[in-house]
Order: structure tokens, then C-alpha cells, then sequence
């Protein structure tokens, strides 16, 4: 089930320092860029409910505010985030594939003249198949909560049952998450082929033919679980026992559990994507 992440690790052995320390940056930057981008739709829900609460307020200009903040954050996601994310992927990509040293410069690869038209639109198509696995993954944790919510009669009910929906739900949301990641790594070998050969190769890798991609794939959710532990229960779990602490004992413990927590969902993100990447390099196969 870890093959893939134990070659993986194999492979960047001499440049995972620089290779996890360079995308802990990018990973970094990227999460300061999406804060950015939702500054303006916060402000408009404020507006919203201000206008809701008071009976006052242009609807016209409310609505045309929000598209304005929606669009706003798809352009940066379109055109900084979404190719800086390329570039973690690029330089894994180097690294697992040995094809040359890893290098800073990989990151900010993809912002160059016809790549960066291009990665436009694979992140377009990225958006759309995120899109659609929001409406999914909607429906199913709405489902679910309303199916099993009478089951939750106290806080650890109910810490328990928010667990095994993301457990659910991480079934088909990384099963996405490989295939997008398949398209941005045949995206980076092919910046000059088509977007449906983009999406016909990534299915292809994971047909493959090896009847290694179960294996692989549970290891995937499996890595995946531990972060899920760690952001469900046990964050869950230390933030009621800070409640019978003092306020300022409780936010230097919390900051630090922030801090902790943050370096793991990153650590396992970024083992997580080697082993797509890796799985991606080898076609699925166990010795190559």
C-alpha cells in the first residue's frame, strides 16, 4: 500500500530537505494568497446581512459587489495560485523523475509567456471539476448529517460523526484530487499538447493495466487518515480541554497546536502528492 510513498522517498532522498523546505514556502504563499482573495467576499456578507437585518441596502449593488469578489478570486486563483501550485508539482515532479537537479526557479516556472496562457486554461478545467465535486460532496455530508444527526446527543457524538463523514468523503475527494494532479503533471511534460489530451492521459494513468492503482490509492486515504485524525477528533478533543484553562494559558496552547498542526496537514500534503506523482513517473508499476 506505501510502495509508491516508500519510492517516493527514496527517489528525493539527496534533495527532500530542499524540496520540503521549498514547497513549505510555496505552500506558505499560496495559503496567504487564498486569505487574500476572500478579504472582499467577507466584506459583502457583512454588507448582506447588514441589509438583511435592517431593510436597507441596494440589492443591485450587493449582488454586483458579489460577483465582482467571486471573480476576483478565480482570476487569482487563475493566474498566481493555480500556477504557483504547478510548481510544487513541477519540482516533485524533477525530483522523483530525476530528469535535473531540483531548483527555486521550478516553483515560479509555469508564470512563463505561452505556459502561463496555458495553465489558464488547465486551471480553468480545474475549477470546473472542483466545482462539481463541491456539488457532490454537498449533497453527500448533507445527506449524511441529516441521516445519522439524531445519533449525535453530545459533543463526542458529534465530534464522531462530523470524523466519518470527512472519512466518507475523503473516499472520492482525493480520488479527484489524483486525477486532477495526473493532468497538471502531463500539463508540465506537454505544455503545448490539448486539454482533452490532458484528461485522456490522466485517466489513462490511472487505468493503467498494473491492477496497482487499489493498493495504491488506499494508501493514499490511509496517509490521509492521519491527518483527518489529527484535524478532527484530537483538535476537536485539545480545544475543549482549553476551555477550563485561563485565556492566556489557552491561546499560547492553542497557537502552539496551530503551529504543530499546520506542519503536519503540510508534511502529509506533501507525501501525499509525491506518491500521486511517483505512482504518475512509474504508470503504476512496482519495479520500475
Amino acid at each position: 500500500m506505501f510502495n509508491f510513498t516508500s519510492k517516493f522517498l527514496h527517489s528525493t532522498k539527496s534533495q527532500r530537505k530542499k524540496l520540503y523546505s521549498m514547497n513549505l514556502v510555496n505552500f506558505v504563499l499560496m495559503l496567504l494568497l487564498l486569505s487574500v482573495s476572500v478579504l472582499p467576499i467577507g466584506l459583502v456578507f457583512n454588507l448582506w446581512a447588514m441589509a438583511f437585518f435592517t431593510g436597507q441596502g441596494n440589492s443591485t449593488a450587493l449582488i454586483l459587489m458579489t460577483i465582482g469578489s467571486l471573480l476576483f478570486i478565480a482570476l487569482i486563483f487563475l493566474m498566481i495560485t493555480f500556477p504557483l501550485f504547478t510548481g510544487s508539482v513541477r519540482s516533485i515532479y524533477h525530483a522523483v523523475s530525476k530528469h535535473e537537479p531540483v531548483n527555486w526557479k521550478d516553483l515560479f516556472s509555469t508564470f512563463k509567456g505561452k505556459i502561463w496562457r496555458k495553465s489558464l486554461l488547465v486551471g480553468l478545467t480545474t475549477v470546473l471539476f472542483m466545482f462539481l465535486l463541491f456539488i457532490v460532496d454537498y449533497f453527500i455530508t448533507m445527506g449524511l448529517r441529516n441521516a445519522f444527526m439524531s445519533l449525535a446527543t453530545n459533543d463526542t457524538a458529534m465530534i464522531m460523526l462530523s470524523f466519518v463523514i470527512s472519512v466518507i468523503s475523503s473516499l472520492y475527494i482525493w480520488l479527484m484530487a489524483v486525477f486532477l494532479i495526473n493532468m497538471i503533471i502531463t500539463f508540465i511534460k506537454h505544455p503545448e499538447d490539448k486539454i482533452r489530451t490532458y484528461l485522456k492521459t490522466s485517466w489513462r494513468t490511472i487505468r493503467n493495466g498494473q491492477k496497482t492503482f487499489f493498493t495504491f490509492y488506499i494508501g493514499i486515504l490511509l496517509i490521509n487518515l492521519v491527518l483527518l485524525i489529527v484535524a478532527g477528533p484530537v483538535l476537536n478533543l485539545v480545544q475543549m480541554n482549553l476551555a477550563h484553562m485561563s485565556q492566556n494559558a489557552a491561546q499560547i496552547i492553542l497557537w502552539v497546536v496551530n503551529v504543530i498542526f499546520f506542519i503536519i496537514r503540510y508534511t502529509v500534503y506533501f507525501l501525499m502528492i509525491g506518491t500521486i506523482t511517483t505512482y504518475y513517473h512509474q504508470q503504476g508499476r512496482k519495479n520500475a
